[in-house]
């Protein structure tokens, strides 16, 4: 095809031009056309600040948007700003979801009227949407059955709405892995119960993986404070390794860590560095943890 040969001057590899010019909403443009409408996009998003890799990436996964306008496209930028978002924020979102470009202003708007309807703020869906563009992929049914589903799980809705503005993700996990997430998480020791509180309070839990979670409770379970989790769940933020690495640090100048005072594991880098006189990245060589790192015994004999 002459228009896959004559792209070849930008930097497009043969089988990404092969997808564009196939695609099917570009099938009915006669070749000069639309090699001039990819050639103008790509450059229009070069000058609104994507990168060469950003702008074959979008282009190549998303071909529609090489149907458009660079009017419509400017323009789509313009209304995207007056519903609340920055120009960077059109750009990084536009990255993970170039099809916005296709979207109509109307559908989105529409979109941001039925999610207040469910109880977030325009300010609450402007920064949910800008981690998680594709809600805009996904239709008010969908997101309503999802909070119903959530609900079968022992949330409120309430809670389903505070959980999700600050884990939108939540709407793109499917309500299987959810519910095997929460199956996974009591074979560890903790009831159903805490379960829910734990990941009202830390959402995010849904998103790790279940051996780093296993790695973290056995650590906790190896210093007496298995219910740490359920506790104070944010606490499950911080990386196995350094929570390792600050145990022995203290446990090698005599001091136990406990209920009352176990927030010293937990306490900002900055601080411990100033109170301590070491980084972190030494504090993580000299107690390295894993099957690499030196098994230690803590004060009661139990291996770590």
């Amino acid at each position: 095809m002459e228009t896959k040969e004559s792209l070849l001057f930008l930097p497009y590899d043969e089988k990404s031009i092969e997808k564009i010019v196939n695609h099917y909403s570009l099938r009915s443009y006669k070749e000069p056309t639309l090699k001039q409408k990819i050639k103008d996009v790509f450059e229009f998003l070069i000058s609104k600040g994507y990168t060469q890799e950003e702008a074959i990436k979008m282009t190549r996964n998303s071909p529609t948007i090489c149907s458009l306008s660079i009017e419509k496209m400017e323009q789509k930028i313009e209304d995207l700003k007056a519903v609340g978002y920055t120009q960077e924020e059109i750009i990084k979102m536009t990255k993970t979801l170039p099809s916005i470009y296709n979207l109509p202003i109307e559908t989105i708007r529409q979109k941001i009227k039925d999610l207040k309807t469910l109880g977030y703020t325009q300010e609450e869906i402007i920064k949910m949407t800008r981690r998680l563009p594709t809600i805009y992929g996904l239709s008010i049914e969908t997101i309503r059955q999802k909070i119903k589903d959530l609900k079968t799980l022992g949330y409120t809705q309430e809670e389903v709405i505070e959980m999700t503005k600050g884990l939108p993700s939540i709407y793109s996990y499917s309500i299987e892995s959810m519910k095997q997430k929460i199956e996974d998480l009591k074979a560890l020791g903790y009831t159903e119960e805490e379960v829910i509180e734990m990941t009202k309070g830390l959402p995010s839990i849904y998103g790790f993986s279940i051996e780093t979670m296993r790695q973290k409770v056995e650590f906790y379970d190896s210093i007496q404070m298995h219910d740490l989790a359920a506790l104070d769940p944010k606490k499950l933020m911080q990386s196995i390794e350094l929570s390792y690495a600050r145990y022995h640090f203290y446990l090698d100048r005599g001091i136990i860590i406990d209920r009352n005072n176990y927030r010293k594991l937990f306490i900002g880098s900055k601080q411990f560095e100033e109170s301590y006189a070491i980084t972190t990245r030494e504090l993580l060589r000299q107690y390295p943890y894993g099957d690499n790192g030196e098994k230690r015994e803590n004060r009661n004999g139990r291996a770590m």
